[in-house]
C-alpha cells in the first residue's frame, strides 16, 4: 500500500485533474453499478453530503434509532441540512426497519403546515455488525419508493455485509439513490470514503463538498491507498469474521455474555461475578500483557445492541488483529480474570 501511495500519479482534484482519484472513483462506481462517485476524507462527510442532496428545511429523514448518521455524526442532519430526523425503532420482531415501519413512520404531508414531510429513508448495512439481508433491503426500499422517498445507504461496512451473504456490492446498492462506502473500516486504508450515485447527484455533491471544506488537491496519494485496499483486502474479510467467531467462543468460555457475531463485531458483557470494573482488567492487560483494549462502550441507552451500556463491550476484528492477536487476548483474560472474580464458597 505504501509503495502504491509513493508511486501514485497526482494532480489537482478540485479541478478534476488527479488521475489516481479518478481511477478510484471509477472503480467504486463500477463495483456499485452507479454513474459517478466522489472521494471524500471521511464517512461522516460522505453521509452528510448525501443527506444534503436529499433533505433540507421543512423535510425529514427516516432512520433507524441506532443509525450512525443520527447517533454518531454530531447532529449533522440538523446543522448541515436543516432537516428533522425521525429516529424509529424496528417493529418487532424485525431487527431492522422493515416495509411496515417505513409506512408507519413516514409523514407524507405537512398536516396543515405543522410538521415536516419525510423525503429520505437512510439505511445502514451492516448496522452494529449485523447484516440486513438483501430481501429485507428490497422490501424496505420498495416501500420507501412507493411513498415517494429517496433512499441512501450508509455502507461503511457494506464490504462485510457482502462477505457474509455472498452478494456483490451492486446487489445491495441498486436499491438506493446514493451509497457511501468506507475505505478504512475493514479494508485498512489510512483515510477516505466514497459517495456514489447518479451523475447529477454526484455533481451536486462536489459543490457541497467544497462548501464543507472537503476539496483537496493532490489527493491521489490517499486514493492510491484506497485502490490498493479495494483490490487486495476485500477478499480477506472472511478472516476477520472467522476471528470474531473464535473470539466470541473464547469469551463465552471465560464467562462473558456474548452476542453471536454475524460479521467482525463481537458484542459482549463481562462476567457478572467480577469484583472490579472491567477497566481494572483492561489496565492489567495493558500493564502486564501489553494488550491494549478499550473500556465499556459509551453508546446511548437502548441504542447499542447488547444490554446495559455501562457494561457493554465491543470488540472489532480487522486486518491488524490476526488470529494470534485473538489467541493472545483470550490467554491474557484467562490469566487475569480468576483473581478478580467472586470465589465460590
Amino acid at each position: 500500500m505504501l509503495k502504491a501511495m509513493i508511486s501514485a500519479p497526482v494532480g489537482d482534484d478540485v479541478f478534476g485533474e488527479d488521475p489516481t482519484v479518478k481511477a478510484l472513483e471509477d472503480e467504486v462506481s463500477a463495483l456499485l453499478d452507479k454513474e459517478a462517485s466522489v472521494f471524500v476524507p471521511s464517512g461522516t462527510m460522505s453521509n452528510q453530503l448525501a443527506l444534503r442532496l436529499h433533505a433540507g428545511p421543512l423535510q425529514e429523514v427516516l432512520v433507524d434509532h441506532r443509525a450512525h448518521v443520527h447517533v454518531w455524526e454530531v447532529g449533522g442532519i440538523h446543522a448541515l441540512c436543516g432537516a428533522s430526523v425521525a429516529a424509529a425503532e424496528p417493529l418487532p420482531p424485525a431487527d431492522f426497519l422493515c416495509a411496515d415501519a417505513v409506512r408507519a413512520f413516514t409523514r407524507v404531508d405537512n398536516a396543515l403546515y405543522h410538521q415536516p414531510v419525510t423525503t429520505l429513508l437512510c439505511l445502514e448495512n451492516t448496522l452494529n455488525g449485523d447484516v440486513m439481508s438483501l430481501e429485507q433491503v428490497q422490501d424496505t426500499t420498495a416501500a420507501a419508493r412507493t411513498l415517494g422517498l429517496d433512499t441512501h445507504l450508509d455502507g461503511a461496512r457494506l464490504w462485510n455485509a457482502c462477505t457474509a451473504t455472498g452478494h456483490a456490492p451492486a446487489d445491495f446498492s441498486c436499491h438506493f439513490d446514493t451509497v457511501s462506502v468506507c475505505l478504512s473500516k475493514g479494508l485498512g486504508a489510512p483515510i477516505g470514503s466514497v459517495l456514489s450515485g447518479s451523475s447529477k447527484h454526484i455533481d451536486r455533491a462536489r459543490h457541497f463538498r467544497k462548501l464543507y471544506g472537503g476539496g483537496w488537491r493532490q489527493a491521489g496519494i490517499l486514493a492510491a491507498a484506497g485502490l490498493h485496499a479495494l483490490r487486495e483486502h476485500r477478499s480477506r474479510l472472511n478472516e476477520d469474521h472467522e476471528n470474531a467467531i473464535q473470539l466470541a467462543d473464547g469469551l463465552a468460555q471465560l464467562g462473558f455474555s456474548v452476542k453471536p457475531p454475524q460479521t467482525n463485531m463481537v458484542w459482549c458483557a463481562p462476567p457478572a461475578d467480577l469484583l472490579e470494573p472491567f477497566e481494572t482488567v483492561a489496565q492489567r492487560l495493558r500493564d502486564e500483557e501489553r494488550i491494549f483494549i478499550g473500556s465499556a462502550y459509551a453508546g446511548p441507552g437502548r441504542r447499542n445492541p447488547f444490554g446495559d451500556t455501562s457494561r457493554s463491550l465491543r470488540f472489532v476484528t480487522h486486518m491488524q488483529t490476526p488470529k494470534r492477536a485473538v489467541t493472545a487476548l483470550l490467554a491474557g483474560l484467562a490469566k487475569q480474570l480468576p483473581s478478580l472474580r467472586v470465589r465460590p464458597l
